[in-house]
């Protein structure tokens, strides 16, 4: 009996080990906040979800809500990106930006690039 109680405790505490792994931590909880407010001062940019356009404060607003629900299964802004900020959870359809010249990309590589440019500028 004494064996089986050690073994669950065991297993309690690789699991709490396991599930906190998952969870986003405060330095890059900082870094996916500096992402959504780099984003939201590109009022120039038009996102494309589903098909619709949305003007970059309510895609900013769709982001946050995303990540809010999913943090606790994220490590890294580059997670949230991936996971969260690059397609529709619903049709999988990648989000389209749009730029006032015409030039059109997938977040994915717009949001990298804008979180690239915000790390070098924070070392």
């Amino acid at each position: 009996m004494r064996t089986l109680s050690v073994k669950l405790c065991l297993l309690a505490v690789t699991a709490l080990i396991s599930f906190n792994a998952l969870a986003i931590d405060a330095n890059e909880d900082k870094r996916v906040e500096a992402l959504l407010n780099s984003l939201a001062r590109h009022h120039e940019l038009i996102f494309v979800r589903n098909g619709d356009e949305y003007k970059v404060e309510a895609a900013v607003d769709h982001l946050k809500m995303k990540y809010d629900y999913a943090k606790d299964d994220l490590n890294t802004a580059e997670d949230f990106i991936k996971y969260c900020a690059s397609r529709s959870s619903f049709s999988g359809k990648e989000y389209l930006v749009l730029h006032p010249d015409g030039k059109q990309e997938t977040s994915s590589i717009f949001l990298t690039r804008l979180l690239q440019d915000i790390d070098a500028k924070t070392k």
